[in-house]
């Protein structure tokens, strides 16, 4: 199974706080077609600074992955918590040579609809070491999925 890098956030609001998990569920093809997609894009919008995915066999040896160093919790409104529902996003981002998260982007979503702008508003603030190829920073290609279950 090819992954990219994945956090896999299990959200349980109110009093319950979140926490993460090392084992993520794997993409649907039609996430994984519209993620290699989202790559080229970015890549043709910056040919001069890559954006590089550990699915890829000769990236992934010599890759030092990035490693979380601050994540903020999504944050829903009154409405969203209101309504017992569970749902999960997935959203794929590139995490930037000094460590910030950029180009943010929806691949699925369940659930309410102040699921996904909430995962996308936390996930743009989280920080990471930057990921390293051979030494010198790149940019890479991160997959995040944050699943929800309100109480």
């Amino acid at each position: 199974m090819r992954t990219t890098l994945t956090a896999l956030v299990l959200c349980g609001l109110g009093f319950a706080g979140c926490a993460t998990r090392g084992v993520a569920p794997p993409l649907s093809p039609e996430v994984e077609l519209s993620l290699d997609d989202f790559r080229r894009a970015l890549d043709e919008a910056t040919p001069s600074d890559p954006v590089f995915d550990d699915r890829d066999p000769s990236v992934k040896a010599r890759l030092t992955p990035p490693v979380e160093l601050h994540r903020v919790q999504p944050e829903l409104s009154r409405a969203a918590r209101a309504q017992s529902r569970e749902g999960n996003v997935a959203l794929a981002c590139v995490i930037e040579r000094n460590g910030s998260v950029s180009n943010v982007k929806v691949l699925s979503a369940t659930g309410h609809g102040d699921f996904t702008a909430a995962s996308v508003a936390a996930v743009r603030r989280w920080r990471y070491t930057p990921a390293k190829i051979d030494g010198s920073t790149v940019r890479l290609l991160l997959t995040v999925t944050t699943s929800y279950r309100v109480r």
